[in-house]
């Protein structure tokens, strides 16, 4: 019976069903507010897996020149291979981008953090396992390269906002 279904399935009528079929859904998950990125992940990685298995057993299942057949097979799993790793990439900045919006001020009590004795008059930034906090406003909080990426006022009608640049080191 498995046989039968691996079969069905690394068929080139399913294959040219599925593959668009999964594509659409993966691409529909990016295009959600906020993106589904974990249903595109998956989506995506099961269209690697159905080109990379039927390549895999048009592989072992035809004759010719063993060159021929070991080029053919590492030109299309690099290919795709290439395709999902940049396909992961791009879900990978899609989600990233969802890290924005603004911060409003609250009343909550203060949480658990490395510094000692805030003045009870001060406005708390709490970002991470690092606190900065002051009384006299104007505030820069975050300098990058001499650009001034956040600054913050005491006014809790004004929504205070960070702007964050991200940096990638490619190596």
């Amino acid at each position: 019976m498995w046989n039968v279904l691996v079969e069905w399935i690394f068929s080139w009528t399913a294959i040219l069903v599925l593959v668009p079929v999964f594509i659409a859904l993966g691409w529909g998950g990016m295009s959600m507010m906020p993106p589904a990125c974990l249903i595109a992940r998956v989506v995506f990685t099961i269209v690697a897996i159905l080109l990379l298995g039927k390549i895999g057993l048009w592989a072992i299942s035809t004759e010719p020149v063993i060159w021929k057949r070991i080029m053919n097979v590492f030109l299309f799993f690099g290919i795709i291979g290439s395709l999902w790793t940049e396909t992961m990439y791009w879900i990978k900045e899609r989600e990233l981008l969802q890290l924005s919006g603004a911060l409003f001020p609250d009343n909550k009590p203060t949480p658990p953090n490395p510094c000692r004795n805030i003045p009870s008059d001060a406005l708390v930034l709490l970002l991470g396992n690092s606190t900065a906090y002051n009384n006299s406003f104007p505030h820069t909080v975050i300098t990058v390269g001499g650009e001034t990426n956040s600054n913050y006022k005491q006014n809790t009608a004004i929504l205070f906002n960070i702007s964050t640049i991200l940096y990638y080191n490619i190596s």
